[in-house]
């Protein structure tokens, strides 16, 4: 995925250059004495550093992942220089070494187009992929990683912009601002869940009945189950099953997201069982536990 712009400059590192990540503002001064005034906030930009090293980490894991018996690299450096011709004089340059750089190059910059367009959401100006880069396992590789920046940095603000180009001064600049890309919505999943349970405990403050759910035989499981429950007289049922050592029919809806987290449970329906629908090895158990 070469870039096609006639004005790009050449550089200490080219053909080497993978891509340029340089702040939009350019204040930079130099005296007639030689000396250079800079904005430090724009030199030691911290969201720079960041991306930055995100996508040397990500092309290393890359390389080594896909690419393990070639001997190449990426890193990265900062840069400051006075020739302002390409109209970039602050810069951190990424760049790729070893005997296959120039075989990987266009792989890698396609990884740069990727991880900057997925962390910002925002189309890309570059030229397409070409037929020889990134194939369906890559791109799903890398995808993986830049969801995993979204989790960690979802919309935190961008406090200083700066672009992404393949070459200093080429035409097609890819911006970097605002804030980075939210974090989606995960998927809820729900589920009816139900049995016959012991009724461990509630609180009437939260609405919460606490459920041991049991076997057929008595045996409880090991983890109990905490319900949310709104409805005042299941409360009621849990609290004259808890005192009358009554197992309970019960129904509810477990809700939780895709990822498998953020579980939570709504009691339904709650009643107290015949005292011959289950054999109480639950009951000898906690008897067990009260003789000792």
């Amino acid at each position: 995925m070469e870039s096609n712009s006639s004005t790009g400059t050449a550089t200490p590192f080219s053909p080497q250059l993978v891509g340029v990540v340089s702040p939009f503002d350019q204040t930079l001064s130099i005296s007639s004495e030689g000396v250079i005034e800079y904005d430090d906030i724009q030199v030691a930009n911290p969201i720079i550093r960041l991306f930055a090293e995100f996508v040397v980490n990500v092309m290393n894991e890359f390389l080594s992942q896909f690419h393990g018996d070639e001997y190449v690299s990426v890193s990265s450096a900062a840069y400051i220089t006075t020739n302002q011709v390409s109209g970039c004089v602050i810069f951190r340059a990424i760049h790729v070494n070893g005997d296959a750089a120039c075989a990987l190059l266009g792989s890698l910059r396609h990884i740069l187009q990727e991880l900057t367009i997925g962390i910002t959401g925002r189309r890309s100006l570059f030229d397409p992929p070409t037929s020889d880069s990134l194939n369906s396992d890559e791109l799903t590789w890398v995808q993986m990683h830049i969801e995993g920046f979204v989790e960690r940095h979802s919309g935190k603000k961008i406090g200083v912009p700066f672009g992404v180009q393949f070459e200093l001064g080429d035409d097609d600049v890819l911006p970097v601002q605002g804030r980075f890309s939210e974090r989606s919505l995960r998927q809820t999943v729900t589920e009816q869940v139900g049995g016959v349970a012991w009724p461990d405990g509630f609180s009437e403050q939260s609405n919460r009945i606490q459920l041991i759910r049991v076997d057929a035989e008595g045996h409880p499981e090991r983890v109990p189950l905490v319900f949310q429950a709104n409805d005042a007289s299941l409360i009621r049922i849990a609290c004259e099953g808890n005192f009358r050592r009554r197992f309970c029919w019960f129904t509810g809806i477990k809700t939780r997201d895709s990822a498998g987290k953020n579980e939570f449970l709504q009691l339904t329906s709650l009643e107290l069982c015949n005292e011959d629908v289950v054999k109480s090895a639950l009951f000898q158990e906690l008897d067990q536990v009260g003789d000792t």
